[in-house]
């Protein structure tokens, strides 16, 4: 039972990671549109 929930835990903290990752990458592209702009 208790490696499950690790496991679970591991799941979902990647998941977290992933969406951090996706987060920094847009704001990133939105710095990159806006030093294009001027």
């Amino acid at each position: 039972m208790e490696k499950r929930g690790q496991l679970t835990y591991l799941k979902f903290a990647n998941v977290d990671n992933f969406l951090f990752l996706g987060l920094k990458i847009r704001l990133l592209l939105l710095e990159f549109d806006k030093s294009l702009g001027k």
